[in-house]
């Protein structure tokens, strides 16, 4: 008499319709050399971030953890530890589209890329309940750009000046305006992305004006000032890091 088969076994998966979607075909892409979902060719995809997303999710869920890798990688790839990447938005671009920096927050959770937090909440709008720590940060870094542009007021003209008298009239441009009555000729400091260079925007027209050497002390000067909230970043946003993960951190605050 014929016995009966054992019962299949089954598997209790509630994620949504398109997140398994996106998730099996890049899960695919790992078995099958036919289609790359990262690259076209030798030329980069830009992934959207909704797809990363979901196959993060689902990799990390069900312990995929080549596919989780690569996704993860990708995501390095646009939210970096590095400042000079960072930087350097048109190359990041090339590996994410679409980001959702309030997403990005909860995936680093997850899958413990704990590195994207800062730059992610950097950048970012979150709901009510997540804004306390985004209040704080954002005050501090609005700060920061106001003691840079002082910073950078005085950096002119530098001890190599050239043309002193030119690149002393250039300095003033932004207060002179600020004397007739005009605005501020550069951009307001609560849109500035306080990682990005500012010596030039601050100046606007008139950065051509300094000599050679004074461009290049403020530009110097200017890099030093985003290095520095690079390096603190993770403390300015709460985020605790070691040097594996961020390695630019000042020594006296890896944790």
């Amino acid at each position: 008499m014929p016995t009966r088969p054992p019962p299949r076994p089954w598997t209790d998966v509630p994620s949504s319709a398109s997140a398994i979607h996106r998730a099996t075909s890049v899960t695919s892409c790992s078995f099958f050399v036919a289609e790359n979902y990262y690259h076209d060719g030798d030329a980069l995809i830009a992934v959207p971030f909704e797809t990363l997303a979901s196959v993060v999710r689902m990799a990390h869920k069900y312990a995929v953890q080549d596919v989780l890798d690569h996704a993860l990688s990708r995501l390095k790839k646009f939210y970096t530890n590095d400042l000079a990447a960072w930087q350097d938005p048109d190359t990041r671009a090339r590996y994410v589209a679409a980001k959702d920096q309030h997403a990005l927050t909860l995936l680093a959770t997850l899958a413990r890329m704990k590195h994207g937090v800062p730059v992610a909440l950097g950048v970012s709008s979150l709901p009510v309940p997540d804004q306390l720590t985004i209040i704080s940060a954002r005050e501090y870094l609005l700060h920061m750009c106001a003691e840079r542009t002082l910073h950078l007021l005085a950096g002119a003209p530098c001890t190599a000046c050239t043309t002193l008298a030119v690149c002393s009239l250039a300095r003033e441009a932004p207060l002179s305006s600020i004397r007739d009555g005009h605005a501020f000729p550069a951009p307001p400091l609560f849109r500035r992305d306080v990682l990005q260079p500012m010596a030039a925007t601050l100046w606007g027209d008139r950065w051509h004006m300094f000599c050679d050497g004074c461009r290049e002390a403020l530009k110097e000067a200017d890099g030093k000032e985003s290095k520095w909230v690079w390096r603190n970043l993770p403390r300015i946003f709460g985020v605790k890091l070691d040097r594996e993960s961020w390695p630019s951190l000042p020594a006296d605050h890896a944790t």
